[in-house]
């Protein structure tokens, strides 16, 4: 009988050359580490708005915190898929300020990655799918 441990290890790391087009159709590769394994469990503490014991208050109305946390879930699915990444910046966050500089590597935590567009994030995540499930390939149209 097979262990879980044996063949889905959990800190297992498989690298990969994505090949990605742009909605403008810049094609280029991105190199990428990740967990084919990975347990999605690094997800916010904070289940919904205003679900927070610390004494912070989030600036902005409802619609803004909802977002903000949509985003901030969505980027630790990504890192906790991802361990590196050879992406560089420049990175501006929503209010155009640079958060990564011009060349330098964008590094993989959720508060950056969250200003990453999120079709290039989606893209790559499609990209490690269809590694991971490549017999999936031919169901999407």
């Amino acid at each position: 009988m097979p262990s879980i441990r044996d063949v889905a290890r959990r800190d297992e790391v498989k690298q990969a050359v994505l090949k990605m087009e742009s909605p403008t159709g810049v094609k280029f590769r991105l190199e990428v580490s990740f967990r084919p394994n990975v347990v999605t469990d690094r997800m916010s503490k904070k289940s919904k708005p205003g679900d927070d014991d610390s004494d912070d208050e989030e600036e902005g109305g409802l619609i803004e915190q909802i977002e903000n946390s949509t985003a901030m879930r969505a980027a630790e699915v990504f890192t906790s898929t991802f361990v590196s990444w050879d992406l560089t910046g420049p990175l501006v966050d929503g209010d155009g300020k640079e958060i990564v500089g011009e060349n330098e590597p964008i590094p993989l935590e959720p508060a950056i990655v969250r200003w990453v567009p999120g079709w290039l994030r989606g893209q790559a995540l499609t990209r490690v799918n269809e590694i991971i499930f490549p017999n999936l390939k031919g169901f999407r149209t």
